[in-house]
């Protein structure tokens, strides 16, 4: 009998993009122009190498690396820590980025989108 991992569905990329776009409007520190986002979003759209849900530590997400195959990053949202070298040198790495983008990015689309009827319906 082997484990069962619960993996969070790639989001289509045009979806990445959008919750990436918005995550940037709420959050603009939050990232410096090094590319990071860009692969955040590649990361999020990609369906061969899947965030898990951490097995080892509740509330942590194993993302896999799409340069070492076979390798992943344990991300901790609650810490604001990845095990990857970028984000060890205190860098919000693009695997933070990438989990952003999948767990917090369908509520920041909700939150735009009431924004949007608000203002409509206020006019």
């Amino acid at each position: 009998m082997g484990i069962t991992y619960s993996c969070l569905r790639p989001l289509h990329p045009d979806a990445a993009r959008l919750f990436a776009d918005l995550l940037l409007q709420k959050y603009p520190r939050l990232v410096e122009g090094n590319g990071r986002l860009a692969r955040a979003v590649e990361i999020a759209g990609h369906g061969s190498a899947p965030i898990r849900i951490g097995t080892d530590w509740p509330g942590t997400y194993e993302v896999y690396s799409l340069t070492r195959p076979g390798s992943y990053y344990i991300v901790d949202p609650r810490r604001r820590s990845c095990t990857c070298p970028d984000s060890q040198k205190g860098a919000v790495c693009k695997h933070r980025l990438a989990v952003a983008i999948m767990t917090i990015g369908p509520d920041l689309e909700d939150e735009h989108q009431y924004r949007l009827a608000r203002e409509r319906n206020s006019r």
